[in-house]
C-alpha cells in the first residue's frame, strides 16, 4: 500500500510539474479538454466542477491523497492563475519542488512564501500561510520597474 501511495505521488508529480505553468494564458476550452484527458490517465476517481471563473479539478479516491486544482480564468476566457490544495506535507514539498526547479522560469525567492518567475515569464509563485497545503501560480501584470523593486528588495 505505501510502495503504491509512493509511486503515485511521484508520478502525479511529474505529470502535473509538465503542465502546471503550461496552462496559463491558454483559453478555457483546450484547458478544460488537457484536465480531461489528465483526469483519465490518473485511472481514479476525479471530478471537474466549472463556474464562470474557474474548472477545478477534485481527486478522492480512497487509495489515493486527496487533491484540487483549480484553474481561474480572466473575463475573457484566458487561464490566469492556478490553485493546487492537498493534504499531504510530503506531496506538497514535492509538488513545490518540481515548479522550481524548472530552469526556464528562474524563478527569485522573495521571502518564504512567495516566489517571482524572471520578468519575460511574468509568474508569481505564492505558498499559503494557513490552512491546508496550497500554492497559487499566476501571471502577473507587473510592470519591469514593479518586478524590478520586489525583486531588488528581497
Amino acid at each position: 500500500m505505501l510502495l503504491r501511495f509512493c509511486l503515485f505521488v511521484v508520478a502525479i508529480t511529474f505529470a502535473m510539474a509538465g503542465f502546471s505553468q503550461e496552462y496559463l494564458g491558454w483559453n478555457r476550452k483546450p484547458v478544460k479538454r488537457g484536465i480531461k484527458q489528465y483526469a483519465k490517465a490518473l485511472k481514479t476517481k476525479t471530478v471537474i466542477k466549472e463556474t464562470d471563473s474557474t474548472v477545478t479539478l477534485i481527486l478522492r479516491d480512497s487509495t489515493k491523497r486527496p487533491l484540487d486544482l483549480i484553474y481561474h480564468f480572466n473575463s475573457s476566457g484566458k487561464c490566469e492563475g492556478k490553485t493546487l490544495i492537498a493534504d499531504c506535507d510530503t506531496c506538497f514539498k514535492l509538488y513545490i519542488k518540481n515548479i522550481l526547479k524548472q530552469k526556464r522560469f528562474k524563478w527569485v525567492k522573495i521571502n518564504e512564501k512567495k516566489y517571482v518567475s524572471k520578468f519575460s515569464k511574468h509568474l508569481v509563485f505564492d505558498l499559503e500561510s494557513n490552512g491546508p497545503y496550497t500554492y497559487h501560480l499566476w501571471r502577473s501584470p507587473m510592470t519591469k520597474e514593479e518586478y524590478g523593486l520586489l525583486v531588488n528588495t528581497k
